[in-house]
Parts: structure tokens; sequence; C-alpha cells
């Protein structure tokens, strides 16, 4: 309703709460992180707008979301505090949320890293997108050779060696 009615809180958010469909919205949550394998370091980001919940705990090897503090939990971001900084990640995951416009997030990160992975999970008609992202590798310039070989150089600077004739 956000989306006609312009009205406070982001794209969907309104009616999000009240709609049973955000039920499926954890799960296939928890289904990505599984599929990604996620662990204690790994760098899971999400927009700003979508970042309505609190994940909680995941439990090793099957990667369910619980809420008691068993378990652990990866290193949830946002995505203007990725952008925002200064220090490049090495890797990191974007789960791009529905409820959430990730277009120019998503532009803005495949123009500064290396998409090196684009998966979706599904679950009873429901889909979510995730990316992997790594640091652009910087680009090596060859060195140009300074110093000519003096037997490859004529001296009238033609670039050929003419072959002296000894009398």
């Amino acid at each position: 309703m956000t989306s006609l009615s312009q009205s406070c809180c982001g794209r969907g958010m309104d009616s999000l709460v009240y709609n049973l469909e955000f039920t499926q919205l954890i799960r296939l949550f928890d289904q990505a992180l599984a599929q990604i394998r996620v662990s204690r370091d790994t760098v899971v980001v999400i927009h700003r707008d979508a970042y309505f919940f609190n994940a909680g705990h995941l439990t090793p090897h099957s990667y369910v979301s619980v809420m008691q503090d068993t378990g652990f939990h990866p290193r949830y971001e946002t995505h203007d505090t990725i952008l925002g900084s200064q220090r490049r990640l090495k890797e990191f995951y974007f789960i791009d949320l529905p409820n959430a416009d990730s277009a120019a997030a998503l532009a803005e990160f495949r123009e500064r890293y290396d998409e090196k992975e684009a998966s979706r999970v599904a679950r009873d008609g429901y889909e979510l997108n995730y990316y992997r992202f790594v640091r652009k590798k910087k680009k090596r310039l060859p060195i140009p050779n300074l110093q000519e070989n003096p037997e490859e150089t004529s001296q009238d600077g033609s670039g050929e060696n003419p072959v002296s004739e000894s009398p």
C-alpha cells in the first residue's frame, strides 16, 4: 500500500507486519544462509530499508534461526554502511529482500566489486535473490622498458640495425 499512498515506512512496510507472507521471508532468509554456508566471519549485507528484523542466532549445520542464545550469527550490515565506508570488504553476500528497492545498491556494488555469484532460493512459490561480491583486484600496469637495447636501435633512429661490412 505504501507504494500507492506514498505514506511512511518504506516500500511494503506498513502491510508487511499484518501479512502472513512475512513468515516466508525468514524461511527464505534461513534457506539462503544455509546455501551460502555462513559462518561467524561471513558478512551478510541487507538494504537499509529492508532491515526490519533481527535474524537471531543460527543453529550450526542446519542454519535455522532460533531465539535462544545458542549457535552463532554472521556479521550483518546494511548496504549504506558498506557503501559509505572507505575500507573495501574482501567478500560479502547481499541478500535482496523484496520489501526494499535494491536496484541502486546493486548497481553501486557492481561498480565497486566483482560479482562472483548470483543465486536464488525458492519456497512455496516465493523467491529470494542473493549475490556474492568480492573486492576487485587492482590492475597491474605493464612496466615499460626504459632501457633500450643498443643492438636493436640504429644510429639514425630508424629502428633498423644495418650490418656493417668490413673491408
